[in-house]
């Protein structure tokens, strides 16, 4: 997931990669954006643009690690499974690197509110895999997706709408429920 932290082989990341960048439904793609973890203490976080600080990420050799957004690049995604995930972002830290790789590459600052309310339906099914997955088995993902892309798409459809997203979340969890107890 975006804003994941990772040690592999190769040195710690941060994953950069979209949350819809990451798969082609069900599948990874074989690549993912990561920004490498270095050790970088700054005072003041306004500006810095080029970097995304992680305070209390336990990177081994590291006390104050930030993500280098200068020096993203793709990493096989087979890397990043191999690894080791010690952190993950909560949602307002995943805006927050959004807001940063933004304003590097394109020096526009992307309110956080926006960010939110764009970043809501996809980290709801974020959420939603997550919980699929745990109760169900990685072997049950594309149930997920049939589910989601089923009945004219109609629950994808309900997460996009704020209105509507707790009705698409109730029915997926209810589904996990009605699976679990069969």
């Amino acid at each position: 997931m975006q804003g994941d932290v990772i040690i592999t082989g190769v040195g710690p990341v941060c994953v950069c990669s979209h949350a819809c960048s990451i798969r082609r439904g069900a599948q990874l793609h074989d690549t993912q954006i990561v920004a490498p973890i270095r050790d970088h203490d700054v005072p003041r976080w306004h500006g810095s643009f080029d970097w995304m600080p992680l305070p209390g990420a336990p990177v081994p050799g590291i006390p104050n690690p930030a993500a280098c957004i200068r020096e993203l690049r793709s990493e096989q995604t087979a890397e990043l499974q191999a690894g080791e995930r010690v952190a993950v972002m909560a949602d307002a830290g995943i805006h927050l690197l959004q807001q940063r790789i933004a304003h590097h590459v394109s020096r526009v600052i992307i309110g956080l509110r926006d960010l939110a309310e764009h970043s809501a339906p996809v980290l709801a099914e974020v959420e939603l895999h997550e919980e699929w997955v745990q109760s169900l088995g990685k072997s049950a993902e594309d149930e997920l997706h049939q589910l989601l892309e089923g009945d004219d798409r109609k629950l994808r459809e309900w997460l996009k709408e704020p209105r509507t997203r707790p009705q698409a979340m109730r029915a997926v969890r209810q589904e996990i429920r009605r699976r679990k107890n069969s």
